[in-house]
């Protein structure tokens, strides 16, 4: 399920991916797994005090996996307790 600030789609700047938001913040509040995406352009999207900070610090205190990709990581992992990410790199 993809959670956002509010109900909708969520297209990233470049207009080539979409996630639909079926439930806000509000009204999730003890997860299983967490998942912050990330990527070009959603440094902005994850200012310090915003909606997105404020919901991990209160769902990582009972989450049992919290965790991120790329940029997801750098913002999320400041404010969340616990947070895992792999990189995978093919070479």
């Amino acid at each position: 399920m993809f959670v956002g600030e509010r109900p909708g789609l969520v297209v990233n700047d470049l207009g080539s991916l979409s996630v639909d938001a079926v439930v806000t913040y509000a009204e999730v509040s003890d997860p299983d797994v967490v998942l912050v995406g990330g990527g070009a352009g959603q440094q902005d999207r994850m200012a310090d005090d915003g909606p997105l900070i404020e919901w991990l610090r209160i769902v990582d205190r009972t989450t049992p996996w919290t965790t991120s990709v790329c940029t997801g990581r750098v913002r999320a992992g400041r404010r969340a307790r616990r947070l895992s990410t792999a990189v995978t790199t093919a070479g």
